[in-house]
């Protein structure tokens, strides 16, 4: 028989000493893993979230730029060509020294339109003059002055006007508006008399007349 000795000293581990110890560890390392792996899982699908949502905020985002963009174009758009004093006579104040330059600015206005009508459907036509006033008249005060420049600005904006009229459709014709700012909205405010002054700019715009006026305008046509 054996002894009692024998049953306490019998080393029940078949696989050796510290083998509890080794699968204690390694269990512990297990739920370790299986812990990060869960956290990594959810942080990627976080992380995937947070970046759907990134993505759809700066598109959002984008699309406020672009809109804001458009909008802070104003409801006005400069021509890139003009008519100087220097493209007109002295006598008589309408008639350009050079056709073919005149009609060649028309034709770079006309072209620049057609790409932005859809935008800026009007064209305004402004006449601009100096101080100078004509020698000899019999009334040279400050109001017969200021006349006699708004004729002259309004003049050569109407003969801008009727150049530009003749590359038109009668419904972009409808768009056509002629103005005469005379000696006022001067380009050299410090310098009044100057020829630079004495110009015809040529503005797209976004809208003149009033919504009635121009839906009365759209149904005549």
């Amino acid at each position: 028989m054996r002894s009692l000795n024998d049953l306490l000293s019998e080393d029940t581990n078949q696989f050796g000493p510290g083998t509890d110890l080794v699968i204690a560890l390694l269990a512990v390392l297990l739920v370790i893993v299986l812990i990060s792996a869960r956290l990594y899982s959810k942080e990627k699908i976080r992380n995937t979230q947070f970046a759907a949502d990134g993505k759809l905020k700066q598109e959002a985002l984008d699309q406020a730029n672009e809109k804001l963009a458009k909008n802070s174009q104003g409801k006005f758009k400069l021509a890139t060509s003009s008519f100087s004093a220097g493209d007109f006579l002295i006598n008589p104040a309408t008639e350009f020294r050079n056709r073919s330059e005149a009609n060649a600015k028309v034709a770079t206005i006309i072209a620049e339109y057609e790409k932005i009508q859809s935008d800026y459907p009007y064209i305004f036509i402004i006449g601009h003059a100096n101080q100078i006033d004509v020698k000899g008249t019999s009334d040279n005060g400050p109001l017969a002055r200021q006349k006699r420049n708004w004729d002259f600005a309004g003049r050569r904006a109407v003969e801008v006007g009727g150049m530009l009229g003749a590359h038109l459709s009668l419904l972009q014709q409808d768009k056509l508006v002629i103005v005469s700012a005379g000696e006022f909205d001067l380009k050299l405010p410090a310098s009044p008399d100057s020829q630079e002054n004495a110009w015809v700019e040529v503005v797209f715009g976004k809208e003149w007349k009033l919504p009635a006026r121009e839906s009365q305008s759209d149904q005549r046509k």
